[in-house]
């Protein structure tokens, strides 16, 4: 079942639902129905919490692709995004001085 996609597992389970619904079917076939649609939803599940992993990954990280291990999401570019120009320099007395000095009316 792993080969299955999400698509292809959530029509068969919609399918045996519609099944089951009829109310048609032997017992004994009811009960296979059954363990295959629970097998089914797990199946789903699964693919879903994968893509919601995936999905929070590139949210968290800010790549544009998954993770490779050992290989930025860009060649030629870091993995993770550069801090800014400015919060790499220690802010001078003068900067932070004329700062709050612009701010003032001078009397």
């Amino acid at each position: 079942m792993s080969r299955l996609s999400f698509e292809d597992a959530l029509r068969e389970l919609e399918a045996l639902v519609q099944r089951l619904e009829q109310g048609d079917v032997r017992l004994e076939d009811s009960l296979k129905l059954y363990r295959r649609g629970e097998a089914l939803k797990r199946h789903c599940a699964a693919k879903l919490a994968e893509a919601q992993a995936q999905i929070q990954h590139l949210t968290e990280s800010g790549d544009p692709q998954p993770a490779v291990a050992g290989k930025p999401a860009v060649a030629g570019k870091p993995a993770v995004a550069d801090k800014p120009a400015a919060a790499d320099k220690p802010a001078s007395s003068s900067d932070s001085a004329t700062s709050s000095n612009n701010d003032e009316p001078s009397l």
